[in-house]
């Protein structure tokens, strides 16, 4: 059994390195939202913005609309 785990962990002791730690995961998400909340109070304090935003869009197709093709 010691040797099945030996071979174990110097396979996967790559990915262990590709995979980052909960705690990593939790922070990004963390710094997303923040950024996404800060994102909408500030588009939600500047009328102007988001009118030249919806502007900016208005001619976009839905990634999901496939009927434009």
């Amino acid at each position: 059994m010691r040797c099945v785990t030996s071979f174990l962990k110097r396979k996967l002791a790559p990915m262990v390195k590709v995979i980052p730690a909960w705690q990593e995961v939790a922070r990004e998400a963390i710094i997303v939202m923040g950024g996404a909340l800060v994102a909408a109070f500030i588009i939600g304090q500047l009328p102007q913005l988001r009118d030249w935003m919806k502007n900016q869009w208005a001619g976009a197709i839905p990634q999901g609309d496939k009927t434009a093709f």
